[in-house]
């Protein structure tokens, strides 16, 4: 007699994309997962998804404190419909995604941090940020909103191009917002001074991809996700043709074949055997 067929195990990654962007960041990296088995789960977060993509949420105050909670929820929801749930996060997605995890030690199954930001110290990022918390709790924050700038977090010209025209169209590109507005810079910060006191707490296996030259946050913040995590098990991926925006950027197929990879070898039960990677 044959041996049985195993059941095909259900598993989803929860997608979390960058501060006051929205799914259309992550869209074809999703595409990626998906043709990999993989469900995959994207989220808008009020006060935290651009308001453009989340009429709903527009008026809601950013809260980091609630951006955490109502992604623990969507674990816990997550978690009850399939056998494993790995996160992947973007950017500011990245360190919530950290976030999450720390709350959540045993429902993540896998980490994928792509470009995470714990200190905005790439090569494109203006040296006046140091006044930033002059904004964050004076009246100055009433006026100022970060524009983004060229390139965009993107080296491809074509896809740079693309963004550059989508802007000149609306307030939203598949980059993110053309501005950021106080509010939601400051609950970024608290955000990261919230996963720098918490990331022994991480337990999931974890890998983190990042661009060499990403110009918006540096290798540092590698360096202090791996020096300080709670995980066991940690690989990273530093790309070479890539700036921030990894997801949309030439090594995005790259990012997702390997996220694939890590997670296949993260969640696979004991008694099956991982496969080639």
């Amino acid at each position: 007699m044959s041996a049985p067929i195993p059941a095909r195990r259900s598993r989803v990654v929860l997608l979390l994309h960058g501060l006051c962007s929205s799914p259309l960041e992550v869209r074809q990296f999703a595409r990626l997962l998906r043709e990999q088995g993989f469900v995959v789960a994207t989220l808008t977060l009020a006060g935290y998804t651009a308001p453009e993509a989340d009429a709903a949420g527009a008026s809601t105050p950013a809260d980091y404190r609630r951006w955490i909670a109502d992604c623990v929820l969507e674990v816990d929801r997550l978690a009850a419909l399939h056998d494993e749930v790995t996160v992947c996060g973007v950017s500011l997605g990245a360190t919530l995604a950290l976030a999450v995890a720390a709350e959540r030690p045993a429902a993540i199954h896998g980490l994928s941090l792509i470009s995470t930001t714990l200190f905005f110290d790439g090569w494109n990022v203006s040296r006046w940020r140091f006044l930033l918390p002059l904004a964050y709790f004076t009246p100055l924050g009433r006026w100022y909103r970060y524009r983004e700038t060229p390139p965009y977090g993107v080296k491809n010209p074509r896809v740079r191009a693309w963004i550059a025209a989508e802007l000149e169209r609306g307030r939203l590109s598949s980059a993110g917002a053309a501005t950021i507005p106080t509010p939601s810079l400051r609950e970024a910060a608290r955000l990261i001074r919230y996963v720098k006191r918490n990331l022994a707490r991480v337990r999931a296996p974890t890998l983190m991809i990042h661009a060499r030259e990403d110009d918006v946050a540096s290798l540092a913040n590698v360096h202090f996700v791996a020096q300080r995590v709670g995980t066991t098990t940690f690989r990273k991926l530093i790309v070479a043709d890539s700036y921030h925006m990894i997801t949309l950027d030439n090594d995005r197929d790259h990012a997702a074949l390997k996220t694939v990879q890590f997670f296949n070898r993260a969640t696979v039960p004991a008694s099956e055997p991982a496969g080639v990677a």
